[in-house]
């Protein structure tokens, strides 16, 4: 559809004005932890700060929104911001894509008429999540909020999708879009009223350009996290099916000292003896490591606080310990060892017992293994121990008679595995009877 714009021209002084309000953000003087309002002319149209305004394209007819960071020049500042030199300062900022994403969820839109007539209300959730490491967003000092919180407010609209380089229309031009009473400020009754954010001629009569509703979110948003999840709508004309909202973000950058992450280290062994190479030890937050041939394991980098530690990729016949629950303390190196329980590797033993003289079975003799199981030659002097240890061990007999012998056997076996092992007793012929011819 053709797109319809309210006001045209440019704003060749955005760059300018931008490097000039850093200019006089950054010579704020502090007092304490506190810091004075930067002194800024007295009047700043709104639209200079569309460079830093997040972009919400509204699809009616699809019934889906988008928000999309704000397009910067490579010579602008995404973040409008002076750091602070006392590390527990905040900094002025309205904040820009380095610094969070707004991510846009359930989507709604009412039949035509049902809040205004001819008029459509879309609404749709909005989370501040906080892109920043060791950076909280916090109330901002400038501008001025309404209400303590991260401030969020549409800065101007336009029927269609919108460009970069194109300046969006004032919120009161003509009526086809307005935003909704779920702009509604810290959820109070009566909050989130249009509200004057960039000169102090304030909102009598709403005929200002530079009154906005607008939502307050937490009052610190921590780092790398989102914030709670608010409404927003706008009452739209029934005839239009996209539209576009620029919004801008105001809060503080306060910086959060990283904390002195902690080290669980530790030894893994077995229940039979012996360390157990190749195990996977993994702990709450995810962080893992293999033990080394030595069967240790080392993970560092962790959060104060609980953890709970955990094995894995046992060899075959071991079970794993119960998770190990450890407490740290920041900066902390704690040992956790870990023993698996194992199973007594065991295999098959099978053969067949003869004697030297005449090759002939011996059935009834017992065959005993050293490293655990026996069984008795049957009739075909054959036989076979189930659970015989497994390694290297030897095979006695007993219950030969008495002109057969015989000394122990070596043999070698695998975990699980049969091996055999055929048994030949030397036998000697028996005497004559006696006084034999």
């Amino acid at each position: 559809m053709e797109e319809k714009v309210w006001r045209s021209g440019g704003s060749p002084r955005v760059h300018h004005l931008l490097v000039a309000l850093l200019a006089l953000i950054g010579t704020a003087c502090e007092s304490g932890n506190q810091l004075t309002r930067p002194s800024l002319p007295a009047r700043i149209p709104a639209s200079e700060f569309i460079p830093l305004a997040f972009t919400a394209i509204v699809n009616v007819r699809a019934g889906d929104v988008t928000i999309t960071a704000p397009h910067v020049p490579t010579d602008a500042q995404p973040t409008l911001s002076r750091g602070g030199t006392d590390g527990d300062a905040p900094s002025l900022s309205l904040l820009g894509g380095d610094a969070l994403r707004i991510i846009p969820t359930n989507y709604t839109s009412s039949q035509p008429g049902a809040f205004a007539p001819n008029k459509i209300r879309v609404t749709f959730d909005v989370t501040i999540e906080n892109k920043l490491p060791y950076v909280s967003l916090t109330t901002p000092t400038w501008p001025q909020p309404p209400a303590p919180g991260v401030i969020l407010f549409p800065l101007d609209y336009r029927v269609g999708s919108g460009a970069p380089d194109t300046l969006f229309v004032p919120p009161r031009a003509d009526g086809m879009i307005v935003p909704s009473l779920d702009w509604n400020g810290t959820g109070a009754s009566g909050s989130g009223a249009p509200f004057n954010f960039f000169n102090e001629e304030g909102c009598a009569g709403a005929t200002t350009e530079d009154c906005f509703r607008w939502l307050a979110f937490e009052d610190r948003i921590f780092p790398t996290s989102r914030s709670v999840t608010r409404t927003v709508g706008f009452d739209i004309d029934d005839t239009v099916a996209v539209f576009s909202a620029r919004l801008i973000v105001a809060g503080d950058l306060r910086a959060v000292a990283p904390p002195i992450s902690s080290v669980i280290t530790g030894l893994v062994s077995s229940s039979l003896g012996g360390v157990v190479p190749g195990v996977g030890v993994t702990v709450t937050t995810g962080q893992a490591d293999t033990t080394s041939a030595f069967g240790l394991y080392t993970i560092s980098g962790l959060p104060p606080g609980l953890q709970t530690v955990t094995a894995s990729l046992l060899p075959v016949g071991c079970t794993a310990p119960p998770p190990q629950p450890v407490t740290l303390a920041a900066g902390d190196t704690v040992t956790v060892d870990l023993v698996v329980t194992c199973a007594t590797p065991t295999g098959t033993l099978i053969g067949t017992l003869t004697s030297s003289l005449d090759g002939s079975v011996i059935a009834g003799a017992t065959v005993v293994a050293s490293t655990g199981g026996s069984a008795v030659t049957n009739a075909s002097g054959a036989f076979l121990i189930p659970a015989a240890g497994a390694g290297v061990g030897s095979l006695t007999v007993s219950g030969l008679v008495a002109t057969c012998t015989m000394a122990p056997v070596p043999f070698t076996l695998v975990n699980a595995g049969t091996t055999t092992v055929n048994l030949v007793a030397t036998c000697a012929p028996p005497a004559g009877p006696p006084g034999g011819s």
